[in-house]
């Protein structure tokens, strides 16, 4: 596999790639709403800045602690069972007048087994690419990412202006 072309012509690449770049932008849009929800009602700067990174955090905490897990469980069945997750938690996050500690208490749980998901699509990627397509197919991943979260991070920039 040598260009990109070829890397999308994988039939189980493409639907992982439009899932993945799907969970971080939800994973952007949740932590700018709960930092502008938190602003709106605390008007606290360190409150909102940890409701916007805080999930950030609780990531790398669950990468340093449960990324192991990812090794253990079948990636299709991991990166389903987070995206149902995912999909009750954000349901339970829009329930309005919901107390911002239990909107913290979701968010911070939700993150720390996050990581795993993450493990799990690059085991998958590991399964459905040739080995020449993996690091084709990898970079790709990465570049979406980086680019969800930079377009993500740019309202977030102008709001503090």
């Amino acid at each position: 596999m040598r260009s990109y072309r070829q890397l999308f012509r994988t039939a189980e690449f493409t639907p992982l790639f439009v899932a993945s770049c799907a969970q971080v932008a939800a994973s952007t849009l949740t932590s700018l709403s709960l930092g502008t929800l938190v602003y709106a009602r605390t008007e606290s700067p360190l409150l909102s800045a940890l409701a916007m990174f805080g999930p950030s955090i609780a990531q790398l905490i669950g990468a340093n602690t449960l990324l192991s897990i990812a090794d253990r469980v079948p990636p299709r069945a991991a990166l389903t069972t987070m995206a149902t997750i995912a999909g009750m938690a954000g349901l339970i996050l829009a329930i309005p007048g919901m107390p911002l500690a239990a909107m913290f208490v979701i968010v911070f749980a939700l993150s720390l087994p996050a990581s795993i998901s993450g493990g799990a699509r690059f085991a998958l990627v590991t399964e459905i690419l040739s080995p020449q397509g993996y690091l084709l197919g990898r970079s790709m991943l990465n570049m979406a990412v980086g680019s969800c979260r930079s377009l993500g991070s740019r309202p977030a920039v102008s709001l503090s202006c």
